[in-house]
């Protein structure tokens, strides 16, 4: 009864969770509103073997094991909003630290994504003319972060190569799907809607125009900095999610490629789609006037 009452808590923390941490880097209120209206609507198409990723039903059912993963999950967008505010702001570091150390304490997959979406940080235009002192800054988050997950990091990288891998598991585990299958899971609605109408992918795909338009323009009022955070959170999700089959022994570069269920990558997609469709639900919000005048 304990481990039900915390998982469904979780599970309805979570909207917060990305409201709040969709405000750090920029957000307007509608926008993040709009975001978290969303989140609960995530979904992924099991017969296309995409799962295991944000949506509601990876934790709602009898096995999985992913407890860990909701975990990190309610801790996920909080770690990039503070992580980003502090590289562009340079203050604030024991936040960002705190909140990206636990989640990668409580699942490395999610603390690895989080590292990973973090860089985008640097294509914001905010950090225009001065991308060196940002990525430093970023550094020493990092840095901080390793020190205060060392326990768990360094035994990670040192005995990886005794991680056992069962004949049971398919080659896509470990490889994930290449970048044609998760461009047609995703073109289909199987990476954000599952087998529902593709109402958040057409969502994700006008917030992919708004974005780029926002970045091209630069303009504050269109939330520039919060679009090419979602934008660039997402195609760089796309990009990982596409996996060894993609990108072959290029993969190897990145530390812990060979030992991380890269399937499991889904999760940095499905993050970066929820962000864009509230934002193309907030333009509609303004478009069409549902909200009230003030």
């Amino acid at each position: 009864a304990v481990f039900d009452g915390v998982t469904l808590l979780l599970l309805a923390l979570l909207p917060l969770s990305f409201y709040a941490g969709s405000r750090w880097p920029g957000a307007r209120p509608v926008t993040a509103a709009c975001i978290a209206l969303v989140v609960p609507l995530l979904g992924a198409d099991a017969s296309q073997h995409h799962f295991l990723g944000f949506q509601a039903r990876s934790f709602l059912w009898s096995g999985g094991g992913l407890f860990t993963q909701l975990a990190a999950m309610a801790l996920l967008p909080l770690a990039l909003g503070a992580t980003s505010r502090t590289a562009l702001a340079g203050r604030r570091y024991a936040p960002a630290v705190a909140l990206l150390g636990a989640t990668w304490l409580s699942h490395l997959v999610l603390g690895y994504i989080a590292c990973l979406l973090g860089l985008v940080v640097l294509l914001r235009p905010e950090a225009r003319g001065r991308r060196l002192g940002v990525a430093l800054r970023l550094g020493l988050v990092y840095a901080g972060v390793a020190v205060v997950a060392a326990y768990l990091l360094l035994p990670t990288l040192l005995e990886s190569r005794w991680l056992a891998r069962s004949m049971w598991e398919p080659a896509e585990y470990w490889d994930s799907y290449g970048a044609w299958r998760v461009l047609v899971a995703l073109a289909s609605g199987g990476l954000l809607d599952g087998a529902r109408v593709p109402v958040l992918t057409l969502l994700a795909g006008a917030g992919a125009l708004l974005a780029a338009r926002a970045m091209w323009r630069s303009r504050d009022g269109d939330e520039a900095g919060f679009a090419t955070f979602a934008l660039g959170s997402f195609v760089l999700g796309l990009l990982l999610y596409s996996g060894r089959p993609t990108w072959g022994p290029l993969l190897g570069l990145l530390p812990f490629s060979g030992s991380l269920p890269w399937h499991r990558l889904i999760c940095a997609v499905q993050f970066g789609g929820v962000l864009l469709a509230g934002l193309a639900l907030s333009r509609l919000a303004d478009l069409f006037g549902w909200l009230p005048a003030r």
